[in-house]
């Protein structure tokens, strides 16, 4: 490792691998035809992939007028073009703007306007959902897999046009923005959280040192196979293009791309490409154990399952030695904030302790701020993967970035003696439902613009699969027809489905408060409780 300046002080990064995504992107020729990218049965190589986002470069800067530092937003579901419009991006300086396919209108909209994108890649959805009024706004919109009669630029004829092309020149620096991911916020819409080049290349080592680690405890020697990744989470997020879709493209190995999440074709799709990996939130690997069935399904390829997003089952480790003795399971943390990967539980740790969230990765430090009696308390980190703030938020970087480096990461957790974290819970407000974090104070502002809804409130509620599932209980005036199904169509023009509350208390009565006159959240979700426990409107 080595020292690197942070905000006065300094902190680790690794010595070896890549300085830059242009390297990584620039290296990767050398894997040639080797399959890279499958979405069903299209397949796009390595050599295709390098030609695409050379000719999608040269676009971007001859036609788009993109240089350095410019913001070009991708809005897609996982699609080949994705990573080929990110790296080109990325690969001449510019700054890769993910959003969340997910989101509505509005949403989308006011990413885009927050980033400052004067450029959009997206996919015909999207073009549709967003409309030609929000796109004429920009200066240059291109779109993959467009729908007929689409005005706008295809992707497939900027491909086409720059067939041939070189990459441009560029002289990028480790420490230049090369990502602005978006992340729910607690009070409000969503975060820009803009990371360097370094912040992402440092994910790559750090996943190699946990495998080479077990490895050698175990006594056995490192993987020297390729693996071939199934990848079941969007590339939109840090865990899609950090922790798979970079690593497949480093290592020269296959990444199978999966337009949503299903458990019937997660199975067939191992089997039939001999996948390797595959990771995702927990209630994921939770499915593919309940419909695994040997005889059944050929999953003897499959070496590795990693989860996060949420805390698993402390039984998993014990259900995959059982059901699969071949898997080794893993168990991480991360954020936007620290670029993915930032503690590991992995392998022989894994199975040793399945309550735990593991070691923090080597180049990273971490300390509990103001310990309880039980040893909980807030955990900070920072390293060289720790982003230095918020796209315009001086005020929330202020209270989360502090000096040195440290990041509040909001989470609770205890440290023992051997370093392993655990995390006991949660300081911030957030909902973690199947690894997308959700603001209850969006959610509330939603409904309180119903007409007719005079007080809500927002809590997380548990779920089985996904960790957790929003709740709402809502005063409504009296005498009015609003119900849930009401509420629940009310709130599909404002919100992305998967912030619509699942678990809902409707009534007429108003909300806990204490003298303060501020909502008691115990007492919101003690009413979820009872009301689930009587057959009520949860699912």
């Amino acid at each position: 490792m080595r020292d690197v300046p942070v905000d006065g002080g300094q902190v680790r990064a690794w010595a070896a691998g890549a300085r830059t995504l242009r390297e990584v992107l620039l290296a990767s020729e050398r894997f040639g035809d080797a399959p890279f990218l499958l979405l069903d049965r299209e397949l796009m190589t390595f050599t295709e992939h390098a030609a695409a986002v050379a000719a999608m470069s040269r676009y971007l800067i001859r036609s788009a007028g993109v240089g350095p530092g410019d913001r070009v937003a991708i809005a897609m579901r996982n699609l080949p073009e994705f990573s080929v419009a990110f790296f080109a991006t990325v690969s001449i300086g510019a700054v890769a703007v993910p959003l969340n396919a997910w989101w509505t209108r509005d949403e989308l909209g006011y990413a885009l306007a927050d980033s400052g994108a004067r450029v959009a890649v997206v996919d015909g959805e999207r073009a549709e959902r967003l409309g030609d009024d929000v796109l004429a706004g920009l200066q240059a919109v291109l779109v993959a897999r467009a729908a007929d009669g689409s005005r706008w630029p295809t992707v497939a004829s900027v491909l086409q046009a720059g067939a041939g092309s070189t990459m441009p020149d560029a002289m990028i620096d480790e420490d230049a923005l090369a990502t602005l991911f978006y992340t729910s916020g607690t009070t409000g819409p969503p975060k820009g959280v803009p990371g360097t080049h370094r912040n992402m290349v440092s994910n790559l080592l750090s996943r190699q040192y946990f495998r080479a680690l077990d490895a050698a405890r175990a006594g056995r020697p490192a993987p020297t196979t390729l693996p071939r990744a199934l990848l079941t989470v969007p590339l939109f997020h840090v865990t899609g293009a950090h922790s798979y879709l970079l690593p497949a493209l480093a290592a020269g190995s296959l990444l199978v791309l999966m337009h949503k999440w299903d458990v019937a074709q997660a199975l067939a799709l191992i089997e039939r490409e001999r996948l390797t990996s595959m990771g995702g939130v927990p209630f994921m690997a939770l499915q593919l154990l309940d419909a695994y069935r040997p005889g059944v399904h050929d999953l003897s390829s499959l070496t590795g399952v990693a989860v996060g997003g949420a805390a698993p089952p402390t039984d998993l480790p014990e259900r995959f030695a059982s059901a699969l003795p071949g898997v080794v399971p893993g168990n991480g943390y991360g954020m936007t904030e620290t670029s993915s990967v930032a503690i590991y539980n992995f392998g022989e740790d894994y199975r040793r302790r399945p309550e735990a969230t593991g070691r923090v990765v080597p180049i990273m430090d971490a300390r509990l701020d103001q310990p309880d009696a039980t040893g909980a308390g807030e955990l900070w980190l920072r390293g060289a993967n720790v982003v230095s703030g918020y796209w315009n938020r001086p005020q929330e970087s202020a209270r989360t970035f502090r000096p040195g480096g440290w990041l509040r990461t909001g989470d609770l957790a205890r440290i023992d003696d051997e370093g392993i974290v655990t995390m006991v819970g949660r300081s911030k407000e957030l909902i973690v439902r199947g690894g997308e974090n959700i603001a209850p104070a969006e959610v509330a502002a939603a409904l309180l613009a119903v007409p007719g809804v005079r007080d809500a409130a927002v809590v997380g509620v548990p779920d089985r699969l996904l960790g957790e599932q929003v709740g709402a209980v809502v005063q409504v005036d009296g005498g009015t027809d609003l119900d849930v199904g009401v509420l629940r169509r009310s709130l599909s023009d404002r919100l992305a489905a998967f912030k619509v509350p699942a678990r809902w208390v409707v009534g007429p009565g108003p909300l806990p408060r204490n003298p303060q006159g501020k909502v008691v959240l115990a007492a919101v979700r003690a009413l979820l409780e009872e009301d689930a426990q009587h057959g009520g409107t949860g699912p």
